[in-house]
């Protein structure tokens, strides 16, 4: 019977992408190609990264993979080059993950904050993503020195790219 990985996908530039089976977890930033503000996820690196965290060596032996990735549209009050830039990044994961045969399912982001008891409609943006790191931190505690978050700027970010891909991928338990 192949062994069944879940992969959680964050997407944007402060994005992560997380690798589960079992015991075994990964995080990592999302790879970026570009320069500052033009910057692209890096589809190729992405593909990489996904293999060789399966990789027998790694721990991650051959089988099947689930990636579950943040559904993304534009949102009200959001610029239209933000927008273009969040659904370019969004087409691009996806394309690289359905073009090297990974499953994909998109999960949108009330239902995965649902499933994870992080509704919190008047919290403000950075006490939600406190609570997804902290959140994060307690169901992976190995991973809580790399969630910690070393700044505000990069609870906004990193942190927060990381535990919210954390998250999406616990959609598919």
């Amino acid at each position: 019977m192949l062994q069944r990985y879940r992969v959680g996908v964050d997407i944007g530039k402060a994005g992560g992408i997380a690798l589960v089976n079992g015991e075994i977890v990964k995080v990592y930033t999302m790879p970026l190609l570009g320069s500052k503000n033009r910057e692209v996820p890096d589809v190729l690196a992405i593909n990489r990264l996904l293999g060789l965290a399966m990789d027998r060596q790694q721990g991650f032996p051959t089988g099947s993979v689930v990636c579950y990735v943040e559904e993304q549209h534009p949102r009200p009050g959001q610029g239209v080059v933000s927008s273009g830039r969040t659904m370019l990044h969004y087409g691009m994961v996806m394309g690289a993950l359905i073009s090297y045969g990974y499953s994909v399912v998109t999960v949108l982001p009330s239902q995965w904050k649902k499933r994870a008891g992080l509704t919190m409609p008047k919290a403000s943006t950075p006490d939600k993503k406190r609570a997804s790191v902290e959140l994060a931190s307690r169901l992976y505690p190995a991973l809580a020195d790399e969630l910690r978050p070393t700044s505000q700027k990069d609870l906004l970010g990193r942190a927060s790219g990381l535990a919210d891909a954390l998250l999406i991928q616990r959609f598919g338990e």
